[in-house]
């Protein structure tokens, strides 16, 4: 097995799922066509360096696999990630307004703060 590089790229939420399905499927067809292979090999020599290599081929294959997998995991629960992020974003802030952000809470103490001081000064000069 080679070297392995991340990449990363973008697609449209839409597609999201026909491209985690396609990298599944890879994977699945990978190990079906390993398993068909394996199946082939003759077990008569099993102490053999043809026999290790071999061994050592499979291996690496499924460890392709494996990380196949893990990526397409990575997929679905970044995506699930985002639908729950979604989700309460939306159930929070209906009128899109995010009430339980600091900042704005800081704001608006800020301006209640500055609303009961000008309050008083404005009895006075009406009185």
């Amino acid at each position: 097995m080679g070297q392995r590089i991340n990449i990363q790229y973008s697609v449209d939420v839409d597609d999201l799922a026909r491209e985690a399905g396609r990298l599944v499927e890879s994977a699945f067809i990978e190990y079906q066509t390993l398993q068909a292979h394996c199946a082939l090999q003759p077990t008569d020599r099993v102490l053999s360096y043809e026999m290790a290599e071999r061994l050592d081929e499979i291996r690496l294959k499924l460890a392709a696999i494996d990380h196949r997998l893990n990526d397409v995991s990575n997929i679905v629960l970044g995506y699930l990630n985002y639908k729950a992020q979604e989700q309460e974003a939306s159930h929070h802030h209906p009128e899109g307004r995010n009430s339980s952000d600091p900042s704005m809470e800081n704001i608006e103490t800020t301006l209640q703060n500055l609303t009961d001081v000008l309050e008083p000064a404005n009895h006075e000069i009406s009185d």
